[in-house]
């Protein structure tokens, strides 16, 4: 099984959520919801539909592009069985590995949401 990371903010322990790691297979669905954000809604570990989610910003009118990568990531295999959407180390500002995949996409920030 294959897991996705995200980590938001200046700290990946400093408040609930800012660091959250979901199971790939676990996606319902991806959602534009702006010109500028495209949102993963995921199962929640209690069955709960759509409770979970990441919420991407990024460069306008690139919706499409976000899920494509966003696709390209859920079915990575990695030898760690995580893979880094973003991500934070002591002393560095938040990097996007997603954005790697794209580089249209211009991903600035990752929200990850848990019930």
């Amino acid at each position: 099984m294959n897991y996705i990371y995200t980590c938001n903010g200046a700290s990946a322990t400093n408040a609930a959520n800012d660091a959250v790691m979901f199971a790939a297979d676990q996606v319902l669905r991806m959602e534009g919801t702006s010109a500028t954000t495209t949102t993963v809604f995921f199962m929640a570990h209690d069955g709960t539909l759509d409770a979970d989610k990441i919420v991407l910003t990024h460069a306008s009118l690139k919706n499409k592009e976000v899920m494509n990568a966003c696709a390209k990531m859920f079915n990575m295999q990695n030898k760690d069985g995580f893979v880094i959407m973003s991500g934070f180390d002591t002393l560095t500002p938040e990097f996007f590995p997603i954005n790697n995949l794209d580089s249209t996409i211009l991903v600035t920030d990752v929200v990850g949401t848990q019930s």
